[in-house]
């Protein structure tokens, strides 16, 4: 009984490390078909996190910035994601909505 105790807290503290370690999201991410998010099939949409990659392979992709940036990724793109910058690595790109500079 205690070692299974000893064990759910060790998994409950992993997951706890785990999650913050990986950060906020900065956006989403929505595609009307399949798109990969850091080499991870994604159907649909998905949180966007500071330095994702987004490869769009047939499918289109828009991302939300939570700063109000809108992106769109066009088909067989990719690109790395910051909350502060696109870095277009494959394909064509497209970046509106940008934040007040003055």
């Amino acid at each position: 009984m205690k070692l299974n105790f000893v064990l759910a807290l060790c998994l409950i503290v992993a997951g706890a490390v785990t999650l913050t370690a990986a950060g906020s999201t900065i956006g989403v991410a929505i595609a009307n078909g399949k798109f990969f998010l850091d080499r991870s099939p994604v159907v649909g949409n998905a949180n966007v996190f500071d330095g994702s990659v987004i490869d769009t392979g047939r499918a289109m992709a828009d991302l939300s910035l939570n700063n109000g940036v809108k992106m769109r990724l066009g088909t067989e793109s990719r690109g790395r994601i910051f909350s502060n910058q696109l870095v277009l690595e494959k394909g064509s790109g497209q970046i509106s909505g940008f934040p007040s500079l003055w």
